[in-house]
């Protein structure tokens, strides 16, 4: 388990936060709403306080080798002469994502079950491959299948560190030697997933556990694609005896896959793992995390 940590310089007392995990995209399959995706990556990009996390699944990973591979299930630029079908979907993620990773966007990478598998058969480590690719600068990026991730949220002001110590992380002044006059921190934990169970409360209970176990503001998990999630407060007291609330939430990322789409032309080609299983419907999109520091508030937005 990994700790990294993250500081995020915001201008303003009332701006808001925002951070949208990218969980179970599964680019390479045909099912993967890849428009979706490149509607929250703008989204993102066009945002000064907003930043992004890939959570596990990055890619589907299935090639000719595995049994569960199926010609027809390929995303459309994967059909035709392409040999290495996994060197092209990492490249796919990288292309996507590097304008996110240029712009000091990426908080977080992890390894899905997907990535884990296919290390594990064919001794290719494709989650190092896009970390290594993404990552800019000294902080790293890599999380692998959980840990947490620790953000310092600070509100600059405009005053400058003195020469002598510009550049240099001094109380008060950020590394660059822009003047700070508050500081929250906000700790994340995150883990790619698991478990299954189509009753409606698998997904609640699930998290719930999640929140008796690990001391986070904020869980976050895949895998499941659903939607869930919950919110929890707790009452304690200040060293001054003053009574005082922490908010705590938790979801579920529902991920970028559509198994149920409409197929249009003729009826041929292979039919979805999902819809062989019998699982029920689910949504694509991942929630929006919205911190609000002038409140010490966590939300979580659909």
């Amino acid at each position: 388990m990994r700790v990294l940590t993250a500081h995020l310089v915001y201008p303003q007392r009332t701006d808001i936060i925002r951070i949208k995990p990218f969980f179970d995209m599964h680019l390479g399959s045909k099912l993967c709403d890849e428009d979706l995706i490149d509607k929250d990556i703008a989204e993102v990009l066009a945002d000064p306080n907003a930043y992004a996390g890939l959570g596990g699944d990055m890619c589907d990973f299935i090639n000719r080798g595995d049994k569960r591979f199926q010609q027809s299930q390929l995303a459309p630029w994967l059909q035709g002469p392409v040999d290495d079908i996994v060197e092209a979907q990492i490249e796919r993620v990288k292309e996507k994502f590097k304008p996110l990773a240029d712009a000091g966007k990426v908080l977080f990478t992890m390894a899905g079950n997907h990535e884990t598998s296919i290390l594990a058969k064919y001794e290719r480590d494709v989650y190092y491959e896009v970390t290594k690719a993404l990552k800019r600068g000294e902080r790293q990026i890599g999380l692998g299948f959980d840990g947490f991730v620790v953000l310092y949220l600070q509100r600059g002001i405009n005053r400058k560190a003195p020469p002598t110590k510009k550049g240099k992380a001094v109380a008060g002044f950020t590394a660059d030697g822009q003047g700070v006059n508050e500081s929250w921190r906000v700790v994340l934990y995150l883990h790619h997933g698991y478990g299954g169970g189509g009753l409606e409360g698998a997904g609640p209970l699930a998290l719930g556990r999640v929140l008796k176990h690990y001391d986070a503001d904020v869980a976050l998990l895949g895998h499941r694609h659903s939607k869930d999630w919950i919110s929890s407060l707790e009452l304690g007291v200040s060293p001054k005896g003053v009574i005082r609330e922490r908010e705590r939430v938790a979801a579920f990322c529902a991920g970028y896959k559509r198994p149920h789409r409409q197929e249009t032309g003729p009826p041929k080609g292979g039919t979805p793992y999902e819809v062989v299983k019998g699982y029920a419907p689910k949504a694509a999109g991942c929630p929006w995390l919205r911190l609000i520091p002038a409140e010490h508030a966590v939300k979580i937005e659909h």
